[in-house]
């Protein structure tokens, strides 16, 4: 099964900018994988990667 957006949100009680998760995917054993995608537009990219912009 796989959770997004919303669902995590009613999951987990962290919110913009702070949720650094989009998907999480439940696997055998009660493991899950979670997936951030980060794009370049980030607030802490512009202080790490000056010379991107």
């Amino acid at each position: 099964m796989i959770v997004k957006g919303k669902e995590i949100e009613g999951i987990i009680p962290h919110r913009k900018p702070f949720i650094f998760v989009d998907e999480v995917e439940t696997l055998p054993g009660g493991h899950v994988k979670a997936k951030r995608l980060f794009n370049d537009d980030e607030m802490f990219f512009s202080g790490h990667f000056q010379t991107i912009r």
